[in-house]
């Protein structure tokens, strides 16, 4: 873990794929994304986002936007292509476990506007601690 820690692209887990191996997976699948949202719609400014009205309604509907799901090593990958980071700055981005986050294509160029946002989960998390409280209350533990 250590290596992998500090020599990203040299050392993976046990049973696990090289980052150059996830890249060469990822990057034909965000091109085609990147291809059709760019054909899909106006292409904003540097000053403005692309999808400016995603959460008007009565927005336009030729402002297109996508949503993708995945591990985070791959959403890694993902920024790290987006950006133009070499994959060995593969541990400078965090993701927490469901984290959300946003990033936007002003005139092409991403924008982080969210990363690793978590207050979606902070019920479930509320009853955990409610569910542990509980049960160190039944037990006598402090």
């Amino acid at each position: 873990m250590a290596r992998w820690r500090r020599t990203p692209t040299e050392a993976w887990a046990p049973g696990g794929e090289r980052l150059t191996d996830v890249h060469a997976r990822v990057v034909p699948g965000l091109d085609a994304i990147l291809t059709e949202l760019a054909s899909a719609g106006r292409p904003g400014s540097i000053h403005a986002p692309q999808v400016s009205g995603y959460r008007d309604p009565d927005a336009p509907s030729d402002q297109p936007w996508t949503i993708l799901v995945g591990h985070d090593g791959v959403f890694k990958v993902v920024l790290c292509t987006l950006f133009g980071l070499p994959l060995d700055r593969f541990w400078m981005w965090s993701s927490e476990l469901c984290g959300i986050s946003v990033i936007e294509l002003r005139a092409g160029r991403p924008v982080v506007r969210a990363l690793n946002l978590t207050e979606h989960l902070a019920a479930l998390r509320d009853e955990e601690a409610v569910d542990e409280a509980e049960a160190r209350s039944r037990s006598g533990a402090l």
